[in-house]
């Protein structure tokens, strides 16, 4: 984060915060990149995660789990990333993860539920079903439309279709 942009008082009064670029960077700085791994989501503590071995990476093999780069305000806490692949929701992560004493993942996950955005190519009339072949729960479809229709109330933001599509128009909302 640029040290000019923070949010204090030497942050207002440089002018950095009055100004809409300055107030985005804000944002940007304090948003998570992406969603807690499930099961960690509970000990998501800046202090303990900075100060760990990513063992939650490490046993990862979807290799989705990244954690928030030092110039980010959450530094060392671990998200999701679904840029290569989704979460199956292995327990992995908790399991490796020394601060997790009780794992009590449930069968119900829920990371966040996937948003569309104007850029995918079928909101463009471009055929493309990416997303709808990815989906391990087949809760994508294309209604008589030609419309995307996902059955967003049995998703769980597992993210498989956000690393399929090309347009990069899908992602996991909390």
């Amino acid at each position: 984060m640029d040290p000019t942009i923070s949010n204090s008082r030497r942050g207002f009064f440089t002018g950095a915060l009055l100004h809409r670029e300055g107030r985005t960077q804000l944002k940007e700085s304090i948003k998570p990149i992406g969603p807690s791994p499930p099961g960690l989501s509970q000990i998501a503590d800046a202090h303990i995660c900075s100060s760990c071995d990513a063992y939650c990476v490490q046993a990862c093999d979807q290799s989705v789990i990244k954690r928030h780069p030092d110039n980010h305000d959450l530094h060392g806490i671990p998200y999701l990333d679904f840029s290569e692949n989704g979460c199956t929701f292995c327990s992995q992560c908790s399991t490796h993860c020394p601060e997790v004493e009780e794992i009590e993942l449930e069968s119900n996950h829920d990371l966040g539920k996937v948003v569309i955005s104007s850029s995918c190519y079928l909101k463009n009339s471009i055929i493309c079903m990416s997303c709808i072949k990815s989906c391990p729960k087949s809760l994508i479809h294309l209604n008589h439309y030609r419309q995307l229709d996902i059955n967003i109330k049995n998703c769980d933001g597992c993210g498989s279709c956000v690393s399929s599509c090309p347009a990069q128009a899908l992602s996991v909302s909390a």
